[in-house]
């Protein structure tokens, strides 16, 4: 490649490794310092187009900044419905969801990060109330129309079916270990947790029923990258390459 043949030149000009035929090129350059000066900046130019066209066709996204391994367990066990996202996650889950809308074609996000583009302040508040938890005015406003302040408004209004929540925001945390009896933990990995309505996936009863062995509660962290757009695989053949280290946590869901 032209930019390997770039590189290589200009480090055998650092060393003492340098050619006949580089030391010639070098003279000619300097002879006429308006050609060194115009060689030397296409070299950068290109190299520089080079690298930049490597970043625009290959993005990482870091699992452990989103929930890579949340969404493809959603997609696993055909997970779909109404669900409540934490805010800076939801327009990635409406990316996984328009990408299989075999898999989660009745799936909407509550809100996501547009907040007054497109949601009116009275409907962010309810959400806001769940992840952070405070009506204190010094770290967020709130509406005078939107009612009192209530963290747990979010898992009743509208009727969401799932909540995919990061768990670094421990107050909404709180709130769904508060709330066991009407939610079920499906889903849990150092960065996320997945709720689902106990009426729906904790009761036996129910055709969507998770049983407790397809569960997956544990401290999972959430390590290295995946190519853009992350969205789930469709067809995995090899479950061990997730990118993650295991911790497995027994039983319910740990208190913070």
């Amino acid at each position: 490649p032209l930019s390997e043949r770039l590189n290589g030149f200009l480090q055998r000009l650092k060393t003492a490794h340098a050619t006949p035929q580089d030391r010639a090129a070098v003279r000619t350059l300097g002879a006429q310092p308006s050609l060194a000066l115009t060689v030397v900046l296409l070299l950068l130019i290109s190299v520089g187009a080079l690298n930049l066209g490597s970043k625009l066709t290959h993005v990482d996204v870091d699992r452990n900044e989103f929930p890579v391994s949340a969404m493809q367990y959603l997609h696993d066990h055909k997970l779909s419905g109404r669900t409540v996202v934490t805010f800076n996650w939801a327009q990635y889950a409406i990316g996984c969801f328009a990408e299989d809308p075999q898999t989660f074609g009745q799936s909407r996000v509550a809100v996501d990060g547009r907040f007054e583009t497109c949601y009116p302040r009275e409907i962010t508040d309810i959400y806001f109330d769940f992840w952070m938890g405070t009506p204190d005015s010094n770290v967020r406003y709130r509406s005078p129309k939107s009612g009192p302040f209530d963290a747990a408004k979010a898992l009743t209004f509208k009727g969401p079916d799932l909540i995919l929540l990061c768990r670094h925001q421990l107050p909404s945390v709180r709130v769904m270990q508060d709330h066991e009896a009407d939610w079920t933990l499906l889903y849990q990995d150092s960065l996320a947790q997945i709720w689902g309505r106990t009426k729906r996936y904790g009761d036996p009863k129910s055709d969507d029923y998770i049983a407790p062995e397809v569960r997956r509660i544990t401290d999972d962290v959430q390590e290295g990258n995946v190519s853009y757009p992350a969205f789930p695989v469709l067809d995995r053949h090899d479950q061990s390459a997730s990118g993650t280290r295991s911790t497995s946590i027994e039983g319910p869901a740990r208190r913070i």
